[in-house]
C-alpha cells in the first residue's frame, strides 16, 4: 500500500459495539545504493514504530465514584458522588427491594434497572422514589467502558433519621385518647402507629406495617388524640423522621399510660338477707368509679380475656358509690369481684378472691343424734349460735358421702328445710339404716356437713336376726337355720336383694344391688350375710339371656343352694318385695367355719386398732377380743385362717394407718374410705402383692402417694381421693397393668401428669381433678382405649389438647377445659360426636350407671355398670 504500514486499535464500547481507531503511519527508511552485486549484502529489515501514549488517561476505565449519597425532598430524592478521575459520564442504576444484589450481566443490569445515563455531573434527582425502600449505585464511564457496581454498598443516606421520640404516653378520658412525647432532634414530621391486640409485634416488614397500622402521619406536633379507639386494649407507637427516614419501631415498647390505674378496692363484702345482695367495698385511691364483675357457679376464675370477662360478667359499671344491690340473684351461690377505673384503666381481677361474706353462716349444730322405736326417728340437736333455721339431710344407704354438689344434695336428700325447733320426727324410715345430718343456715348461708359424721344413734339398734337354728352343737351334729332370699326392683333398674331368717327380720348385705346392664350368665355375689356374730354366706345372682335374674345362696361352707321359686322376673314392679321359697342353710361349727389367724396378721389388725382410736370405732365387734378374727366387725378370712379383706369404710378411724398392715400377706381387698386417717400412706403396701382393691377415699391423709404402690401389680381399684395428698402423681402407677379405676381427685397433688398413665391399658375411669397438676394432657393418654370416664377440670393445665385424644373410642363422659384457664380447648372437636363433655356431664353419666359421684371412694361397692367388671363381681 505505497510503501506505509497502519496500525489500528480496537475498544470495547458499553452498548457491546467496537470502535476501531487508527494508531498513526510509518514509512521506511530509503534502501541504500546498491553495490554491485559481487560486494552488496542483503539489506536489514526495519521494526514497525509503536503507538505513543497521550497521557490523559482516556484509553483506562475510570475508578467508581466515591461519597455516594441521597438526601429526602419532600417527594424526591437528590442523589451526589464525587467526580471521577477520566470519566466523561455517568450511569445511575436503582432498586427498591433487595439492596445488595445490583450487578451486569451479559450487558444487562441484574436486579436493578438502569434510572439514568450519560450524566455529565455529579447529582441526580429522583422525583418518583419509592416511599420506603430505595437503593442507588453510580458507576463512571468513558470511552475505556464503565467503573464496576459495588452491589453490596449502596449509596448511603447524607445524614441519619431522628432517635425515636422519647416519653411516649397516653391518657383515656372515656371516650378519647390524648396521646403524646418529646420532640425528637433533627425530626421534621411524627407518625403514629396504633394497635387493639397485639402489644409488642408492631414492625414495618417491606415497607409496610405488620401487627399495627398507621393512625396518623405528617405530624409536626407532639401531640395526637385518637377519638375513636378500643374500649379495652390500646397500643401506640411514634417515630420521628425527616429527609433521612424515619426512627425504628420500639416494638416491646409501646406508649405508656401518664399515669396508673387504682388499686383493686379492699374489703369487698356482702350480706344476703333472702331477697336480695347489698354488695360494699371500700374507696379505692384516684378511682373514678366501680365495676362489679359476677358468677353464680364458679368461684375462683373470673379474669379478662381479650377485653370480655371469662368465667363470670358484668353486673354493673360505672358506678360512683362504694355500694350496689344485686336484687336477684342466686339462691345459694354468689361470687362478686369489684374493680376500680380511672382515666388510666381499671384494676386487675383476683379471680381466686371474692368478695366476701360480711358475716358467717352458723357452725354446725351439735350432738346431732336420734332414736328408732320401729317405725320412725325422732332427731334432735343443739342449737347453733346465730342460726336462723336448720335443714335436714337423710340417706338410708351410704352413710358418708352426703355433701352439697353444684347447688344440690348428692347422696342424700333434704328431708325437711326451714326448721325453726332443734327436733324433728321422720314418720317412715327405712327399718334398717338410717344417716341424718343437719346443717343450720342464717343470712349468710348454711353450715358444712360433715358427711363421714352423721347424726348419732342413741341406745341399740333393733334386732336384725339371731337365726332359727336346728341341730346340735353338744353333740357335734352341724346345725342350720331356714330362710328366703328376698329381691326387689328400684326406679333405677338395679335389683337389691336381702336375706331373710324365718320368723327374723330382714338382712341386708352391705354390697347387694345387681347392676341393670350386668352379663348374661355371670354369677355375681354379695358381701357378707351377717347373723347375729355369725357370717352365714352370701347371695349370689345371675342375668339370664331372656332379662328374668336367677338368684340363690352360697352358704359358708358347702354348696351353692338354689331355691326352687328363685327367677326375679322381667315385669316385677318397682319396690315390691318378691321372696323365694324356703331354703335350709348350713351352719358349721364355730370351730370348724373360722379358722385361727397366724399371730402376725392378729398382730397387725391390733396395731392398727390401737393406731386409729379403736374404742371410738362405730362398729368394733370382737375387735382385740380372743374370739377368731374372721369374727372381728369388717374381717374376713380363708379357710387358713389368712385375712383375705378388710372393711373397716365409715367406721369413724382415726389417726394413722399403721406399717403393719403390709404383714396382712394375703389380703385382697382393703376398704379403709371415709374415716379421719391422717398422716402418709406406708410406702409398704406396696408389699400386699395379692391386693385388688385398695379404697383409702376420703380420709385426711397426706405426704406424697408412695412410688412402691406401682408394685400391685393384681391392683384393679385405686381410690385415693378426697385427701390431702401432695406431690407428684408417681409415674410407676403406669406399671399397674390390671388397674381399671384410678381416683386422685380433690387433693393437693402438682407437676404435669406422667406420660406412664397412658401404659395403663385396662383403665377404665381417670379422675385427676380438682389438684394443681400443671403441664400439658399428654399424648399418651391417647393410648387408653378402654377409657371411659375422662375428668381433668380444675386444675393448672396448659398448651393444648393433644390429637390422640380423638382415639378414645369407648369415652362416654369428660371434663377437662372447665377450671383450667391457661389450657386451649378444642375437646368437643377431638372426641366423638356421642361423648358427653363437661363437669355436669361427667357427674350425671357415674350418677345413672350406680352412682359414683365425686367421692368415689364411699360408694365404690355401688358403683353400678360403669366398673361392674372393675369389681371382680362384687355388687
Amino acid at each position: 500500500m505505497n510503501g506505509v504500514v497502519y496500525n489500528f486499535v480496537a475498544k470495547a464500547q458499553r452498548d457491546g459495539t467496537w470502535l476501531i481507531e487508527s494508531a498513526g503511519d510509518s514509512t521506511p527508511p530509503t534502501p541504500t545504493a546498491t553495490p554491485t552485486p559481487e560486494a552488496s549484502p542483503s539489506p536489514t529489515a526495519t521494526p514497525t514504530p509503536t503507538a505513543t501514549p497521550t497521557g490523559d488517561g482516556s484509553d483506562q476505565v475510570p475508578p467508581a465514584p466515591t461519597n455516594q449519597r441521597y438526601e429526602y425532598e419532600g417527594s424526591a430524592i437528590v442523589l451526589s458522588w464525587d467526580a471521577s478521575a477520566g470519566a466523561t459520564s455517568y450511569t445511575v442504576y436503582h432498586d427498591d427491594f433487595f439492596g445488595s444484589s445490583c450487578r451486569i450481566s451479559f450487558g444487562s443490569p441484574s436486579f436493578c434497572d438502569e434510572l439514568a445515563t450519560g450524566l455529565t455531573a455529579t447529582s441526580y434527582t429522583h422525583a418518583q422514589p419509592d416511599d420506603s425502600r430505595n437503593y442507588y449505585w453510580v458507576v463512571a464511564c468513558n470511552s475505556a467502558g464503565c467503573s464496576e457496581i459495588d452491589s453490596s454498598n449502596p449509596a448511603q443516606l447524607g445524614g441519619n433519621p431522628p432517635t425515636a421520640p422519647a416519653n411516649q404516653h397516653y391518657e383515656y378520658d372515656g371516650s378519647a385518647i390524648v396521646l403524646s412525647w418529646d420532640a425528637s432532634a433533627d425530626a421534621t414530621s411524627y407518625t403514629v402507629y396504633y394497635d387493639d391486640f397485639f402489644g409488642s409485634s408492631c414492625r414495618i416488614s417491606f415497607g409496610r406495617p405488620s401487627f399495627c397500622e398507621e393512625l396518623a402521619t405528617d405530624l409536626t406536633g407532639t401531640t395526637f388524640t385518637h377519638a375513636d379507639p378500643d374500649a379495652t386494649r390500646n397500643y401506640y407507637w411514634v417515630v420521628a423522621c425527616n429527609s433521612y427516614g424515619c426512627s425504628e419501631i420500639d416494638s416491646s415498647n409501646p406508649a405508656q399510660l401518664g399515669g396508673d390505674p387504682p388499686p383493686a378496692p379492699a374489703n369487698q363484702r356482702y350480706e344476703y338477707d333472702g331477697s336480695s345482695v347489698v354488695l360494699t367495698w371500700d374507696a379505692s385511691p384516684d378511682a373514678a368509679s366501680y365495676t362489679v364483675y359476677y358468677h353464680d357457679f364458679f368461684g375462683s376464675s373470673c379474669r379478662i380475656s381479650f377485653g370480655s370477662p371469662s368465667f363470670c360478667e358484668e353486673l354493673a359499671t360505672d358506678l360512683t358509690g362504694t355500694t350496689f344491690t344485686h336484687a336477684e340473684p342466686d339462691a345459694t351461690r354468689n361470687y362478686y369481684w369489684v374493680v376500680a377505673c380511672n382515666s388510666y384503666g381499671c384494676s386487675g381481677i383476683d379471680g381466686a378472691n371474692p368478695a366476701s361474706l360480711g358475716g358467717a353462716p352458723p357452725s354446725t349444730p351439735g350432738n346431732q343424734r336420734y332414736e328408732h322405736d320401729g317405725s320412725s326417728v325422732v332427731l334432735t340437736w343443739d342449737a347453733s349460735t346465730d342460726a336462723a333455721s336448720y335443714t335436714v339431710y337423710y340417706d338410708d344407704f351410704f352413710g358418708s358421702s352426703c355433701r352439697i354438689s353444684f347447688d344440690s344434695p348428692s347422696f342424700c336428700e333434704a328431708l325437711a328445710t326451714s326448721l325453726t325447733t332443734t327436733g324433728y320426727v321422720h314418720g317412715s324410715p327405712n327399718p334398717s339404716r338410717n344417716y341424718y345430718w343437719v346443717v343450720a343456715c342464717n343470712s349468710f348461708g348454711c353450715s358444712e356437713i360433715d358427711s363421714g359424721v352423721p347424726a348419732q344413734l342413741i341406745g341399740t339398734v333393733p334386732p336384725i336376726s339371731s337365726g332359727a337354728r336346728v341341730g346340735s352343737l353338744d353333740t357335734g351334729e352341724e346345725a342350720s337355720f331356714e330362710g328366703r332370699i328376698l329381691a326387689r326392683r328400684l326406679s333405677s333398674g338395679r335389683v337389691e336383694f336381702g336375706f331373710q331368717p324365718e320368723g327374723e327380720a330382714l338382712i341386708l348385705p352391705t354390697r347387694r344391688f345387681f347392676p341393670a346392664d350386668a352379663q348374661v350368665d355371670r354369677w355375681l355375689v354379695s358381701s357378707d350375710v351377717v347373723s347375729g356374730e355369725d357370717v352365714v354366706g352370701r347371695i349370689t345372682a345371675r342375668l339370664l339371656a331372656g332379662g328374668r335374674i336367677e338368684f340363690g345362696f352360697n352358704p359358708a361352707e358347702g354348696e351353692r343352694i338354689l331355691p326352687r321359686a328363685r327367677f326375679f322376673p322381667t315385669t316385677a314392679q318397682e319396690n315390691r318385695w318378691l321372696r323365694s321359697t324356703i331354703i335350709e342353710v348350713p351352719l358349721p361349727l364355730a370351730t370348724a367355719t373360722i379358722p385361727a389367724s397366724p399371730k402376725s396378721e392378729r398382730d397387725a389388725l391390733v396395731a392398727l386398732y390401737n393406731a386409729t382410736d379403736g374404742g371410738r370405732w362405730r362398729e368394733r365387734a370382737n375387735w382385740v377380743s380372743d374370739a377368731p378374727v374372721g369374727t372381728w366387725y369388717g374381717v374376713t378370712t380363708d379357710s387358713n385362717g389368712h385375712v383375705t379383706e378388710l372393711d373397716l369404710s365409715e367406721n369413724q378411724l382415726k389417726g394413722p394407718i399403721p406399717a403393719d398392715l403390709a404383714n396382712l400377706e394375703q389380703l385382697e381387698a382393703l376398704y379403709l374410705n371415709d374415716n379421719q386417717l391422717s398422716g402418709a400412706i406406708p410406702a409398704e403396701l406396696g408389699d400386699l402383692s395379692r391386693l385388688v382393691r385398695l379404697l383409702l377415699a376420703g380420709n385426711e391423709l397426706s405426704g406424697e402417694i408412695p412410688e412402691e404402690l406401682g408394685n400391685l401389680g393384681n391392683l384393679e381399684l385405686l381410690l385415693l381421693g378426697e385427701n390431702k395428698l401432695s406431690g407428684k402423681v408417681p409415674p410407676g402407677l403406669g406399671k399397674l397393668a390390671s388397674l381399671n379405676v384410678l381416683a386422685l381427685q380433690a387433693n393437693e397433688l402438682s407437676g404435669e401428669i406422667p406420660p406412664e398413665v397412658g401404659d395403663l391399658a385396662n383403665l377404665e375411669i381417670l379422675f385427676l381433678y380438682e389438684n394443681e397438676l400443671s403441664g400439658e394432657v399428654p399424648p399418651e393418654l391417647g393410648k387408653l382405649s378402654n377409657l371411659q370416664i375422662l375428668a381433668l377440670h380444675d386444675n393448672q393445665l396448659s398448651g393444648t389438647l393433644p390429637d390422640t385424644l380423638g382415639d378414645l373410642v369407648n369415652l362416654v363422659a369428660a371434663a377437662v377445659c372447665e377450671l383450667n384457664p391457661d389450657l386451649v380447648c378444642n375437646l368437643a372437636e377431638l372426641v366423638a360426636d356421642t361423648v358427653l363433655i363437661g363437669v355436669d356431664a361427667v357427674f350425671s353419666t357415674v350418677a345413672a350407671v350406680g352412682g359414683l359421684l365425686s367421692d368415689i371412694g364411699g360408694v365404690v361397692r355401688d358403683v353400678g355398670s360403669a366398673i361392674i367388671g372393675i369389681l371382680g363381681g362384687w355388687w
